[in-house]
């Protein structure tokens, strides 16, 4: 299937490195079409579950004029025809909808026509989904049945799932669980989960967390150096202690527990990190794929590495 995405415009390189992550696992490599605007193929579900984008949607057409419209239109009507009802939102709705039949529904329409009003021209999405920050707000940390403040919120936790292209029956392990955020998106889109931590009481948090939002999964008390667990997927944000300076100590943990885990991941590693990290990767024996830069605040800058083992 030919799939629109339109990336939101904040965040610098963080859609794109979600975009391209998911795409380059779960369908093809997506193309560059207008202004923020990609299409490629792939499962159309799928790629409605990311969290940087603004709207995912099946692409039907492009045009630059409304007398485009009666030649591109036809197969965007059959398809209409074949839902309850449809809506319209975005540029030009009131003159893409002129042409299109069945029972319009403005509030909860089954297939939402979206029109993209890019550079250079008009695109247009049937069975969209418009993608808002308050999607995720009823996993964020302050909602969760255990809260730490160290926690990671719904929406960063599911691109670091999306940068991963997690799919449903994929074995997912995060070896710094923590209370569990990265294995509740992960569980939610149909993984197999599995979380280590060394912190026995962050262990029975990120347990109750799982259970609160139906995703099943395995917990255990560990540590990440000795975890034994043969994954599809290892996506994870390690602890960065009080300070974000990389002491010895902390370089050592995590070339210790890279290097397990890169006899253990199978697909892809994704995980953050408060510093430039290829050459400790790298020495891990990854090959990085990409790369973000997260601002935090001005003490904090996160890097965000698709690791290919």
């Amino acid at each position: 299937m030919k799939v629109g995405v339109v990336l939101t415009r904040k965040g610098g390189n963080i859609p794109n490195l979600e975009l391209y992550g998911l795409s380059s696992r779960v369908g093809r490599p997506f193309r560059w079409r207008d202004s923020y605007f990609y299409t490629g193929r792939g499962p159309l579900w799928r790629f409605k579950e990311m969290a940087y984008a603004r709207v995912v949607g099946r692409h039907e057409f492009s045009f630059s004029s409304t007398g485009e419209l009666p030649g591109k239109v036809t197969g965007l009507r059959r398809r209409v025809l074949s839902f309850p009802s449809f809506g319209v939102e975005g540029s030009m709705e009131r003159e893409v909808g002129w042409w299109l039949d069945g029972r319009v529904d403005l509030r909860n329409p089954d297939n939402l026509i979206f029109v993209y009003r890019g550079r250079r021209k008009y695109h247009v999405l049937s069975e969209a989904r418009i993608i808002r920050g308050k999607d995720f707000a009823p996993r964020d940390a302050r909602n969760r049945p255990f809260f730490h403040p160290s926690s990671m919120n719904a929406r960063d936790a599911r691109f670091l799932v999306n940068v991963a292209g997690v799919m449903p029956g994929d074995v997912v392990l995060d070896p710094f669980c923590g209370a569990g955020g990265i294995l509740i998106e992960a569980g939610l889109l149909g993984a197999r989960v599995v979380g280590v931590d060394i912190d026995g009481k962050m262990v029975e948090g990120c347990r109750r967390n799982l259970l609160h939002y139906g995703v099943s999964g395995a917990v255990m008390e560990g540590d990440a150096r000795e975890v034994d667990v043969e994954a599809d997927v290892v996506v994870t944000d390690p602890p960065y202690g009080r300070s974000t300076r990389l002491t010895g100590r902390l370089r050592e943990l995590y070339l210790d527990a890279f290097e397990r885990i890169h006899t253990l991941v199978k697909e892809r590693f994704v995980v953050v990190l408060p510093f430039e990290g290829e050459g400790l990767l790298e020495r891990s024996g990854f090959e990085v794929l990409g790369k973000a830069h997260w601002y935090v605040h001005s003490s904090l800058t996160r890097r965000v590495y698709l690791c290919s083992p």
